[in-house]
């Protein structure tokens, strides 16, 4: 059976997205990490390279429901009169819930808003397991090809560590529903339990079957070391 891009069917992403993914990606630590860091360090130093009457540009990669980037629009505002936003996000009907959000939290920037389509997810799991690769999906690029092209352009790079772990335990049960929407959006594909080769499902499975430990309630997480990364084009005066 012919594999179907979980990027072709935006209805299945955003149900994959909102009600699988969402519910173990620990977004509240990671919205909690991202908020106190742009705080402390990025809008300070923007302050005093910006004046208050340049236009500011603002783009968001990957933004779903636009959680991160009302935070940030919010910290803006109150020093930028021109502020142009763009959003890249994989799904169209996400875009839609991410104007909406941001129309309800009254931050839409007042010069324009531009809306572009791309892709991003989980380069570990499609580097160990190069079937998933696909012409329409390519996920290959890590924080330290990010941090080794961006010192190369001679920014400078701030590597914040994030600890995190994902509850997978319902991936391993061919049963689940929840379990198989997180494995829709691990492989950016449509129902691939159901839809891929059985070999195939097996070593993804396998590939999260060696990645957890089981908690004391018998749960499977799997740990992940992931960074946030501030990038400057130069250091502020």
């Amino acid at each position: 059976m012919e594999l179907t891009s979980l990027l072709e069917n935006e209805a299945r992403y955003k149900d994959v997205y909102l009600t699988g993914f969402s519910r173990i990606a620990q977004k509240d630590a990671i919205y909690h990490h991202v908020t106190y860091h742009f705080e402390k360090t990025v809008l300070g130093n923007l302050k005093k390279v910006f004046a208050h009457d340049e236009q500011f540009n603002v783009m968001g990669v990957g933004v779903g429901e636009g959680k991160h980037e009302i935070a940030v629009m919010k910290n803006l505002r109150p020093f930028y009169n021109k502020i142009s936003s763009i959003a890249i996000e994989p799904n169209a009907k996400l875009l839609q819930t991410y104007e909406e959000n941001m129309q309800r939290a009254e931050v839409i920037p007042p010069v324009d808003v531009k809306f572009f389509n791309e892709h991003s997810p989980f380069p570990k799991l499609w580097k160990a397991v190069p079937s998933l690769n696909r012409q329409d999906v390519n996920i290959t690029l890590t924080g330290e090809d990010v941090t080794r092209e961006a010192e190369r352009r001679g920014c400078d790079v701030t590597k914040i560590p994030l600890q995190l772990t994902l509850d997978v335990t319902e991936l391993f049960d061919e049963a689940s529903d929840f379990g198989n929407k997180i494995l829709d959006f691990f492989t950016m594909t449509s129902y691939f339990r159901q839809t891929a080769p059985k070999a195939l499902v097996e070593e993804v499975v396998e590939f999260w079957r060696d990645s957890i430990t089981r908690d004391e309630s018998g749960r499977c997480r799997a740990d992940f070391e992931e960074y946030l990364l501030i990038v400057q084009k130069c250091s502020p005066p």
